[in-house]
């Protein structure tokens, strides 16, 4: 049943409108989308913070984005499959062959606690950004 002053082509049009405006904005409030925005001076940090250890270099090509089942959430760290395999090592130590203790060196701790603040506000500007975006967009 058609509705007054509106015919059906009009109606699945804008339907269709609809649908692919929804279709975007499900992308773009994307969790992971968003913190991944949000965290890169948690990756850049951890990125220096490795580069500055003395080895290959494999521990800094190893810093990245690492996948999570979840949707809403993002880990910064090393990729064991890219060369980042003795990472554990270096962040909590390990015993060496003679019984000595080798202290760690915690990148990743020290990476979260000195950006954190920057993260948060990060994601308050991007949450901003997308919602004005989002709202420029429904304006048109």
């Amino acid at each position: 049943m058609p509705l007054r002053g509106n015919t059906n082509q009009e109606i699945a049009d804008a339907v269709k409108a609809l649908n692919k405006m929804l279709q975007r904005y499900n992308t773009a409030i994307s969790g992971k989308t968003l913190l991944k925005k949000a965290g890169r001076p948690a990756l850049t940090g951890i990125r220096k913070a490795a580069e500055e250890i003395k080895d290959t270099g494999a521990l800094m090509r190893s810093a990245e984005w690492i996948n999570t089942k979840s949707k809403r959430s993002v880990l910064a760290g090393f990729n064991y499959r890219k060369g980042g395999s003795h990472a554990h090592l270096i962040e909590y130590g390990w015993v060496a062959k003679n019984g000595n203790r080798v202290e760690g060196n915690p990148i990743v701790k020290k990476t979260f606690e000195a950006t954190k603040d920057q993260i948060l506000k990060n994601l308050i500007d991007v949450m901003r950004q997308t919602q004005a975006t989002i709202e420029r967009q429904i304006a048109r």
